[in-house]
């Protein structure tokens, strides 16, 4: 992982909504809200709800091919949860379906 890259990191539910709503749209969007998220900024978010500490190893450039940024150069488009809220939803999610 390569926590200095940036990304444009959305909530999938957001996402899907918004496929949902294109449908029978002919047109080509970018779909993102703008904001520059660290990959190293979501690791420590979710060593937060989870208090444990990740199990990853650092990489710079892991592919020749990829961009350092990718953030959505035109996020004109409404977000109904924010990328906190819906990595807390995820977090809750998956801790009733797997606690034990």
């Amino acid at each position: 992982l390569d926590p200095t890259a940036v990304h444009d990191w959305v909530y999938a539910g957001n996402f899907v909504d918004f496929l949902i709503n294109q449908q029978n749209k002919k047109n080509v969007v970018n779909y993102g809200t703008g904001a520059e998220t660290t990959n190293r900024y979501i690791v420590e978010v979710i060593e937060k709800f989870t208090h444990k500490k990740a199990n990853i190893r650092e990489e710079k450039r892991l592919r020749d091919f990829d961009n350092h940024e990718w953030v959505c150069e035109d996020p004109q488009l409404p977000y109904d949860i924010s990328l906190i809220d819906g990595l807390a939803k995820c977090w809750e999610y998956y801790k009733k379906k797997y606690e034990k």
